[in-house]
Formats: structure tokens, sequence, C-alpha cells
């Protein structure tokens, strides 16, 4: 295998130098007590509503607060704005909210701030970019002082969940009287979180400071945060040869090995709950599949990939050759039935035992950051006597020829979301009849019974089922996970031991 030649000269960094030589260096950074991060785009609102990025979510989750957290290594929910909540039945929650926080302009937080931003949520006139998030809710109310019940329309498994991640609370004074709602993340994004906004300028720069009244969790143990937009890869890895930003993330693997040789930077690779994944039209939807109808020729194709190869040569460091499509810090991820081990010659015999000795000919698509282990993919599956090809596609193209059923093998890389459920990966491939390439009615039913339930241990059992099927009749070949990789200058510690998937500012601190 060889990593395809990419050229990312750093010759931009004296250019670039000039260009941002008005920051100060990193030295004088942590005299001021500021963490400057480069982000690819500017920032259009300080709203996780309307501007639900991951980048967006970096501020988001420092300026807003939940009703409550969750923490992947207890696989649990954990207390935030409300102190504790308990299921009246199936479909009815309670919180109970806690009655000494208050706003970052003061006002005091209460359960009519709740009742309004659920409202405002279920209001059919309320354009948001993910209007779905919160259709299995019926009605929110006061119930109390410091009470609020959450009424689902019916039982629904993953409410805690979307509720953790994706409601969050804003000043319903504030933002009741607002016309156009948009505003509120522009010209007064105020939360009750452990940041609170400082500037927010036109061109998307945004500077956050720690809020001294915090009393939820941990405050801030650095004073401000500053998110530089830097659209380019090449520019921000030249503000950090030149100190002028502190953190990237994301750079590509070949960056990421010039960086990681400098002495003047620290690496950290999170897991974001990403996974690459090989999906095969196993029931010739196609038309141009037929070879895939049998389960044969698809357990072949698994057998033919060395993922721990893919992972040791394309993959940044804590990258990891799973061997099923869910991660285990997610609620109800489980399976018993691993995916097919590497074994070329063995992949040989069942191509030939299926009647293509001679192999097929197969056109992979795929886009970036994918390329390059899809064009390894391709020659392993060359190694056994399948004629693959890649093809590049852009999302967009991809999405359409999918759903018109036209694809018949593809390599991409899959964000499983904020939520950290199992039932939110599944839908993206099956039950759809746009999506869905397999038609497995079993999964189907399965799918739909982990939804109608609370009961985790029921719901892992629903999932065990539907992960080892995936692996038993290879549908979808897991590859890889695809963390997050961070750089940040020496001066920097990052923390190690989190309790939520991927990396927040808080968990930087300056190093003694």
């Amino acid at each position: 295998m060889h990593l395809r030649s990419l050229v990312r000269p750093f010759a931009l960094a004296a250019a670039a130098a000039a260009l941002f030589s008005q920051i100060p260096d990193a030295a004088a950074q942590k005299v001021k007590d500021t963490l400057r991060v480069a982000t690819t785009e500017p920032f259009k609102f300080v709203d996780g509503y309307y501007f639900p990025t991951p980048e967006g979510r970096f501020v988001t989750d420092e300026v807003y607060d939940s009703l409550i957290g969750y923490d992947v290594r207890k696989r649990a929910f954990t207390p935030a704005l409300a102190k504790s909540w308990k299921r009246i039945d199936d479909t009815t929650l309670e919180f109970e909210l806690r009655d000494d926080v208050k706003f970052h302009n003061g006002n005091k937080f209460g359960p009519d701030d709740v009742v309004y931003i659920a409202n405002w949520l279920l209001d059919p006139n309320t354009k948001l970019p993910f209007p779905s998030r919160f259709r299995f809710l019926k009605s929110v109310e006061k119930t109390g002082p410091n009470t609020v019940r959450f009424q689902s329309k019916e039982v629904y498994a993953l409410d805690l969940a979307f509720i953790s991640l994706n409601m969050w609370i804003l000043d319903s004074s504030l933002h009741k009287p607002l016309e156009d709602k948009q505003i509120y993340g522009r010209r007064s994004p105020v939360g009750t979180g452990p940041m609170k906004l400082q500037s927010f300028t036109a061109d998307g720069n945004v500077i956050v400071e720690r809020n001294e009244d915090y009393n939820i969790g941990e405050k801030a143990p650095i004073k401000t945060l500053r998110m530089l937009p830097i659209p380019e890869a090449q520019t921000q890895i030249a503000q950090m040869l030149t100190d002028g930003i502190d953190v990237m993330r994301a750079p590509q693997p070949d960056q990421l090995k010039e960086l990681v040789a400098n002495p003047k930077f620290k690496t950290l690779a999170t897991n974001d709950l990403t996974m690459a994944s090989f999906t095969l039209d196993s029931i010739n939807r196609s038309g141009e599949a037929e070879f895939f109808k049998d389960a044969r020729v698809r357990r072949a194709v698994a057998m033919a990939i060395d993922r721990k190869g893919l992972v040791k040569e394309f993959m940044v460091k804590g990258a990891t050759a799973d061997d099923g499509l869910c991660f285990r810090e997610m609620i109800g991820c489980d399976y018993t039935v691993n995916a097919p081990a590497y074994d070329p010659e063995s992949a040989k015999k069942l191509l030939a035992e299926a009647g293509w000795k001679d192999g097929f000919p197969l056109k992979i698509f795929t886009r970036p950051p994918m390329t390059d282990v899809t064009i390894a993919v391709a020659g392993m599956l060359r190694q056994v006597g399948i004629k693959a090809e890649v093809a590049d596609m852009p999302l967009s193209v991809y999405r359409k020829m999918r759903d018109e059923g036209k694809v018949v093998a593809r390599i991409g890389e899959s964000p499983y979301g904020d939520i950290p459920d199992a039932g939110t990966i599944l839908d993206r491939w099956f039950g759809v009849d746009l999506r869905d390439y397999w038609r497995d009615e079993d999964i189907n039913n399965w799918m739909a019974a982990t939804e109608r339930t609370h009961d985790v241990n029921k719901r892992t059992e629903y999932f065990r089922n539907i992960f080892n099927r995936i692996n038993e009749r290879s549908y979808i070949i897991p590859i890889t996970s695809v963390p997050i990789s961070w750089v940040y200058q020496k001066d920097l510690n990052a923390r190690e031991d989190r309790g939520t998937t991927g990396l927040t500012f808080r968990d930087f601190t300056w190093a003694k």
C-alpha cells in the first residue's frame, strides 16, 4: 500500500504570518489567559439551533446549558440545569430544576424559560436546520415552582438523549420579543453556561470569557476563548508555526505527521463518534451488483480488507479497526459477531465458490477525507481478483445517486452525531426506502422495537441482533473509527480523562 503523495508545502508560513501579524504570540496569550482557536468558517450565530455545526458547538456548549448532560464513561445522563428527573410513565418525564442559576445578564433561570423554548421548538412556524429533532414531543408544561413535564406523542427511547444534547436553554425574556429569532444568536446570545459572550464581530470572530458565577460544574480554567476563522488548513498550520494561534483541529494525516515532529506542539486524538464504513448493494438495487446478492461475495470483500493495516498507515493516532458499526460508549451498543477478519486467501476461495473466480468490475464511490483509504481498499480487492476502481464524488451527488438506487458500493465516514445512542446510527441506512440497499425486515422490526421501550437491557438485545446481522451478512463493513486530531502549543495541556466524547475548551489548561 502506498499513501498518495499529497503536496502540502509549508511555504505559506511567511505570508500568513504577515497577514496575522497583529495577533500576539503564544507566550503573550498565556499571560493574558487567552486561548486562540482556529475555525474553518466564520461564526454566523452563537446559537446551536441556527448554527448546528461541529465548530459551532464548541462555543454553543460553553455559552448555553441543557437540562441534563451525558457521561460516556458511565453511559449515564447527569444533572445540569435539572438537578433530577423521573419517568411518570412511558411518555412523561418530569424534571426538577435548580433554583440557584442565573443567565449571564443576571436574569434568574426558571421553568418558564424551559417551557417557552420547548413550545418555540414545537411551533410549526419555527424554521430550523434540523426540525425533526423534537417531533417526538407533544407538549411541555410547568407543574410547579421548579418542575416541568415533557409529554411525548408515544414511547420514544431517545427522548433524554435529544433533550440532553440538542436542547439549549435561552433567556425567554430576551428571546420571546424578537420577531427574527436569529438575532438572539447574533446580538444577545445569553445563556447560563461556563463562558459568556465578550464580543462577536461581523466577520465571524467570537470571543467568550469565563463566567465567574457559574455554579453547575467546573469553571473554565482559561479565562478567555477567542475563535478565529481561518478557512485554509495550510494557513492554520502557518499560524501554528508562527505562534498566531494556540489550537487547531483535524489536520489531514500527512499534515499531522509534520506537526507531530515539531517540538513546538503537542497532539491529542479524540473519539467524536465517527466511523468509516463500506456499504454494499446487497439486493442489486442498482442493477449492476448481481454479485453482491450472494452473501459469500460480500463476506469475501470484507475478508480482503486489512482494516488494521489501514488504521496503521492512513489514520491518525487513536483510530481503531472496530469489529462493529457502533461505538461501545453509546447506549445500547453491543455485538457478539465480529466483522470478518482479514484473510485474503479465504476471500479468493469464497469468490470461486460463489462463481466469481475471475472477479468482477467494481466502482467504489468516495470523497475526501476517505479517498486515500478507498484507493488502498481497491488495491486490496484487486489482490483477490475484484477489478476495483475509485470514483471521488461530492456528497450532494452521492446522496442523489443513493436515493435513485444507483450506488453499488461506497466508502465514507459517518458522523454519528452528538447523541450517544446506538439508535442514531441505523436509520441513515435501513428502514427508509430511498437509503435502504438491504431491505432486511428483521432489522427494520428490531429498529422499531428499540424506540418503543425505555428498558436499556431490551434495547441492547435488539441492537445486538441488528449489529450481529449486519456482520453475519456483511451488509456494511466497518473500516475504521475516525477520531479528531488536535494540535496545540506546548504551553498547553489537554485533559484526557474526559467524561464526554471529543474535547471541550474547558479541557485545556496552561502548562506550569
